[in-house]
């Protein structure tokens, strides 16, 4: 608590370095490493008593704490994106890397199951059975 109070406390202060603060104060070492900066995210990606906070908010403001099972969470506000349907351009070279995996994973499956069907795979029983034994 002590150390919540002296976060607030250093925020609230005029001029405050949101992300200086984060660095040496963020228990997350990585977004701490970031000057608690994790990028983009979607509405779907915030969690619930979070986003019910900071929906309000307007760029660059800092909420006030928020209790969470796993601990307490000031966020900033660097900017929002109306939401919008992405057009084909944006989302193409996605979409390709998607469909090239999905290909060569079928394309895998394929291969191993022709392989199993060629050359079934037999147990020798006896040989294991003296195997476990040892």
């Amino acid at each position: 608590k002590a150390k919540l109070e002296s976060i607030q406390k250093r925020l609230s202060a005029k001029g405050a370095d949101f992300a200086a603060i984060a660095k040496t104060s963020s228990d997350d070492p990585a977004s701490a490493a970031q000057g608690g900066e994790i990028g983009w995210l979607t509405e779907n990606q915030i969690q619930p008593e979070i986003r019910t906070k900071v929906a309000a908010l307007p760029k660059g403001a800092v909420s006030d704490p928020i209790r969470l099972a796993d601990g307490w969470y000031v966020v900033k506000v660097l900017d929002t994106k109306d939401p919008h349907t992405a057009t084909f351009e944006e989302v193409k070279d996605q979409l390709v890397r998607l469909l090239r995996n999905e290909r060569a994973r079928a394309n895998r499956e394929a291969y191993m199951s022709k392989l199993q069907q060629q050359n079934p795979v037999v147990l020798d029983e006896l040989a294991l059975d003296k195997l476990i034994e040892k």
